[in-house]
This record gives C-alpha cells, structure tokens and sequence, in this order.
C-alpha cells in the first residue's frame, strides 16, 4: 500500500525539505483555507524542528529528570508555606491553553475530514503521517506544535501554578491532571 494524491492532475503534489512528496492541502482549497493562511505558517517549516528533535534526543531525557527534581524538590518545599495566589495568572494560563487548542482543532480538522473522505480508514492508519498531514504548512505547524505542547516543560508550568497554590488538595489535584 502506497500513498497517492487525491487530485487526479496532481498539481498541489510537491515536495519537502526531506524530499517526501505530499500534497499540499492548502493548494487543493486555495480559494477558501488557502486564503486563511497566517503569516508564519506560510514561513513555517516542520522539517526543520523534526531533523534537530532528531539530533538531540537529550533534551527530552533532561526535561523529565527536571521534571522530577522540581516534584521531589517542590513538594516539601512547598508544603510548609503559605500558597501563593495565581488565581488571576492560572485563568490566564488556562485561557491561553483552551485558545491554542480551539485553533489548532480549527486548523487540523478540514485536512482530518479530507483525509478521511478520499482514503480509507486503513489508508488514514497506515499511511506515513509525513505525507498524510505533516508536510503541509497549515496542517504540519499546527500538528508540531501540539505534540510540542506535550512536552514535559509544558505540564511543569501547570504544575508550579499547582503546587504553587500549596497544600494537599493541590498536590492530589496536580497528581490526578498529569496522570
């Protein structure tokens, strides 16, 4: 099973910086999700941050060993203070995160849905996600930057607005949401 593009002419079909062929989604709808396309994802290139996540699979490894210092550290530190009020920063917080996601699934989902309706659902599974959805200026920045958001630096930030908040109801509430 090999991938194929879904326009017969295969005039949106181009290629990467690392030489896959794909088809460019916003080619294929340029006359609506074309038209929306921002500023940096049009100079945005996925390839790039992906060839360096490559290159330096330590910092992943050194953000979780941080990470855990900051919990082994924080918690006693943390318990025998007043908490802190974040109130006002952790609502910021949060907004800021709903609104990063409500983009992102407005961005994601029209690739989502062609994808879905022109492959099967073995071809969606199956299919190198490069050529599928990762390629593609819109779709791949937005894709990159969710799984980026994983990233353990992220969940310490929620963390520290937690713990920072202090006693035991904090702690088993910061334990539930990043289990």
């Amino acid at each position: 099973m090999s991938w194929y593009p879904t326009d017969a002419t295969g005039r949106c079909v181009v290629q990467n910086t690392a030489n896959f062929t794909y088809e460019d989604f916003t080619c294929l709808y340029e006359d609506s999700i074309g038209r929306t396309l921002l500023p940096f994802e049009k100079d945005y290139n996925p390839i790039h941050v992906r060839d360096w996540m490559v290159d330096n699979p330590w910092v992943p490894v050194a953000a979780i060993l941080g990470y855990g210092v900051m919990i082994g550290v924080g918690r006693p530190y943390f318990a025998k203070r007043d908490p802190w009020s974040w109130r006002t920063l952790l609502a910021l917080w949060n907004l800021g995160l709903s609104v990063f996601s409500f983009v992102g699934f407005c961005r994601v989902a029209p690739q989502l849905a062609h994808n879905l309706y022109y492959y099967s659902l073995s071809e969606n599974l199956c299919f190198d996600p490069e050529q599928m959805y990762g390629s593609d200026q819109m779709v791949g920045t937005w894709v990159q930057l969710f799984v980026l958001s994983k990233f353990p630096y992220v969940s310490m930030i929620r963390l520290l607005f937690l713990g920072c908040g202090g006693g035991e109801k904090s702690t088993t509430k910061a334990r539930w949401l990043n289990s």
